[in-house]
């Protein structure tokens, strides 16, 4: 794959140096300088209203010293970051899954009531995200699906249904969605994408967050469920880790009593088993059917760890 000479021209003149160019992955590349500097390159048709707004947050993250994420640039034809040197971050370390809620804790920190304006049309919140992921779920469970998922769905579909209902109805008592709403309008930043792979450690051992096209001004308490809901499935959901992993995550960024309650609720919704389901089903890049139905099947051998975990905690 090549990237355009019109192109090279402008990264060029954006880094101030001839470059060489590298193809990666997925429509990035690598983009070199001979004083060894390094940049990843991703060509866009027309920079997004997202791109426009990102730019402006990253720099306002740097304003509030956050130097957690690699620096973010925004040129006529694309968007360039620097390239960080090291390898994608794994949630089955213990010693990594601190390091990513640590920098997690940092990157909400700094980007608590962010200054920069937030786009006219509210996105799909964390609460809508889970409301339309429990529906669809519903359909498919409902639906004529063939196979080893088909088995699954009949056989378990129901309970992780009704646990994500019952968990969903608890939400929404404690007005959930109005709270996402007010973090949006208070402009809190959140990455809304949270896989291990969007962490990275350096070469030094430093951590990084990379890989910011679903950052949204949202609750923070979603992105920090996430997280933590990720990394306690690959631990058979020890509460012990649990308490690690909260109290690195308070150490920068305390929680009060009732984002301690939505968090135990987060829990408790299955999100993960919805969300690989329908990613099967619905043949998304990048689930590989025979990883995902193996995952599958572990969060339904392991589930019972997930509910002794939430008793433990309620």
């Amino acid at each position: 794959m090549l990237l355009q000479n019109e192109d090279k021209q402008i990264i060029s003149r954006a880094v101030g140096s001839e470059i060489s160019v590298r193809y990666l992955y997925r429509g990035l590349w690598q983009i070199s300088t001979p004083a060894r500097q390094s940049w990843v390159f991703k060509k866009i048709t027309l920079p997004s209203l997202h791109f426009l707004w990102w730019s402006k947050v990253s720099q306002d993250l740097n304003f509030r010293h956050f130097y957690g994420m690699p620096n973010f640039f925004l040129l006529k034809n694309g968007w360039l970051t620097s390239f960080i040197v090291g390898q994608n971050c794994t949630y089955k370390s213990v010693t990594e899954a601190k390091a990513c809620v640590r920098r997690l804790a940092s990157f909400h920190c700094s980007g608590y009531r962010v200054a920069i304006k937030a786009k006219k049309k509210r996105p799909l919140l964390f609460a809508a995200r889970m409301k339309r992921r429990l529906a669809n779920f519903y359909r498919l469970s409902k639906a004529q699906v063939s196979g080893r998922l088909g088995v699954i769905l009949k056989q378990q579909g129901p309970q992780f249904y009704f646990e994500g209902l019952k968990s969903w109805d608890l939400l929404c008592r404690l007005n959930y969605q109005a709270y996402c709403t007010d973090c949006w309008q208070e402009r809190l930043l959140t990455h809304r994408d949270l896989a291990s792979h969007n962490f990275m450690i350096d070469k030094n051992n430093k951590t990084w967050l990379i890989d910011f096209e679903t950052a949204e001004y949202d609750a923070q308490i979603g992105d920090l469920g996430q997280v933590i809901t990720r990394i306690l499935a690959m631990h058979k959901w020890s509460a012990e880790l649990f308490k690690v992993l909260l109290k690195a995550y308070e150490a920068i960024m305390p929680l009060n009593a009732y984002q301690h309650e939505i968090l135990l609720l987060l829990l408790r919704f299955p999100n993960e088993f919805f969300r690989e389901a329908l990613g099967l089903a619905e043949r998304k890049p990048g689930y590989n059917p025979k990883k995902t139905m193996a995952y599958l099947e572990k969060l339904i051998a392991e589930n019972h760890y997930r509910h002794s975990l939430i008793h433990s905690l309620s």
